[in-house]
């Protein structure tokens, strides 16, 4: 193998000095300067090409791989996404109609227990007025029979007690006739001091031994026309009074009047009915009665003086009778009167224990319809609670659907995505996708 001599043309060409065959080298590096930077540009551009080339083809193979792998894994996503609303589909779906169902079922059995409740309640009431209105009835048709016998028995008794008294009168005015002569002379020996004297001894013989209680005392308290105490005014003889622990009250304003037949101040009973009625009223007594001898020829005894209230005139004589007769009319009228407010407090006794009932009645109808009212209040709160989680779950339900067709636009938007339609209109981008073979 021989080393072959040259010299050198151009850049590009090398003359033969010598004959050459095949396995002679050429030693460019020894005989003469050789410029090898256009080869080594050239090979270096060459190797850069194929670099840049298979780079392009590396980066451009590794997008691929990475939008395929993004692609499967958003996909997969997508996947499990639409299998999750479905399922809140299906199960959005079932509470509806559960809510649905358990709100039909409420508002039926509310409305059932409500309406029932009503019904027992009105049965109760109307039942409770139905006996109430027939005791009440009852017991007032038999208290106003009570009340009308009872006037009825009393004003008997009283029309008796004056039949009574009438027929004493008659007996005694039969045996005054008698003695009436003997009498009037009897009376004459009164005077007006002498009869207060004999009324008062026979109260302390007869009357005080019989009855302790009536006090019968000589009126000294002195009183004017508007009932006060004053120096001038009038008065009468004696008070007569009685009263018990009961609650019995009874009273006589007494006058005594007696002139002798010769005297010159002479007067007429009837003109002393009207002071004596003027201190009944002043003592606050219940009857007035004028003791007297005035007018003897006047045929009486006992007699009411029909001008004025309570009012009886009597001979001295009779002194004790007018008083156990006004006492007996009094003290029955008061037993009555006893025995019909007993009566009367017991029909309110009665009627107060079923006003009582009625008000306890009403009261529990008062709390019942109110917690009622209450449990419908909160039935009502309860249905718009669970309408307002139909709402929402409907929101829900429409928001999820939205979601799923926008996931599916979303994945055929992806499935439609290209590296060339990614760089369109981006020069730059464009540029490094494209290899450098293509470009020239």
């Amino acid at each position: 193998m021989a080393n072959i001599n040259y010299k050198i043309i151009n850049n590009s060409t090398l003359e033969l000095a010598e004959d050459a065959k095949v396995g002679d080298i050429i030693d460019l590096t020894k005989e003469i300067k050789v410029d090898v930077s256009l080869i080594k540009d050239k090979i270096v551009a060459e190797v850069k090409n194929k670099t840049i080339v298979e780079c392009e083809k590396n980066k451009q193979l590794a997008i691929e791989k990475a939008i395929a792998e993004e692609k499967n894994k958003f996909t997969e996503e997508a996947n499990n996404l639409r299998i999750e609303i479905a399922s809140l589909k299906n199960e959005n779906k079932s509470n509806t109609d559960k809510l649905a169902i358990e709100k039909k079922n409420v508002e039926f059995e509310v409305s059932q227990k409500f309406n029932n409740q009503i019904s027992e309640l009105n049965s109760k009431i109307k039942e409770i007025e139905f006996v109430k209105n027939s005791e009440l009835e009852k017991k007032e048709f038999i208290y106003q029979q009570k009340l009308n016998e009872s006037k009825i028995e009393v004003k008997s008794q009283i029309e008796q007690l004056q039949q009574t008294i009438k027929e004493k009168e008659a007996k005694i005015n039969e045996l005054s006739n008698v003695n009436k002569w003997t009498q009037f002379q009897n009376w004459e020996t009164y005077t007006d001091g002498g009869l207060e004297e004999y009324c008062y001894n026979y109260y302390l013989n007869h009357i005080q031994k019989f009855w302790p209680q009536i006090k019968f005392e000589k009126d000294n308290v002195i009183l004017n026309e508007d009932g006060n105490k004053s120096a001038s005014g009038t008065k009468g003889d004696f008070i007569l009074k009685e009263e018990d622990n009961d609650g019995f009250t009874f009273s006589i304003s007494f006058e005594m009047k007696n002139e002798k037949t010769n005297s010159k101040t002479t007067k007429k009973i009837e003109e002393h009915y009207s002071q004596a009625n003027n201190n009944r009223n002043k003592k606050n007594c219940k009857y007035s009665v004028i003791v007297t001898t005035l007018e003897p020829s006047k045929d009486f005894t006992i007699r009411k003086v029909d001008k004025h209230e309570n009012m009886y005139i009597v001979r001295p004589e009779f002194f004790e009778n007018i008083i156990v007769q006004l006492r007996e009319s009094e003290l029955n009228a008061f037993e009555k009167n006893k025995a019909l407010m007993e009566e009367a407090c017991k029909l309110r006794s009665e009627r107060s224990d079923i006003t009582d009932f009625y008000t306890k009645i009403n009261k529990f109808g008062d709390i019942w319809f109110k917690r009622c009212s209450g449990a419908k209040t909160a039935y009502g709160d309860a249905i718009k609670h669970i309408d307002k989680a139909i709402t929402e779950l409907q929101a829900v339900r429409d928001s999820l659907t939205e979601s799923g067709e926008k996931l599916d636009q979303s994945i055929v938007d992806f499935d439609a995505l290209s590296i060339t339609k990614l760089s369109r209109k981006n020069p730059t981008v464009k540029s490094l996708l494209t290899p450098k073979d293509k470009k020239e």
